[in-house]
């Protein structure tokens, strides 16, 4: 398993959680997790990443990739922020 994968999913999973806890408002880091359901929420979210990260799951149909394609990338990260 490339160590750059396990960075990037640790980097974005931290990115998320950072725009969780600025967009929850001026409570901070204790603030959000002072509640019991956002905790929870939180230790179930890294356990999903962690079985996902050794997972080595696979969709693909063994059909190449058109890479015209590769603009959706870009609209689904805005998307996702």
């Amino acid at each position: 398993m490339p160590i750059i994968r396990l960075m990037l999913v640790g980097i974005s999973t931290a990115a998320y959680f950072g725009l969780a806890i600025v967009g929850w408002g001026g409570f901070g880091f204790a603030g959000f997790f002072s509640h019991p359901a956002r905790v929870v929420l939180a230790i179930v979210t890294l356990a999903m990443v962690v079985v996902a990260a050794f997972a080595g799951g696979n969709l693909s149909l063994g059909l190449r990739e058109d890479r015209a394609n590769r603009w959706v990338i870009a609209v689904f990260a805005l998307v996702g922020f």
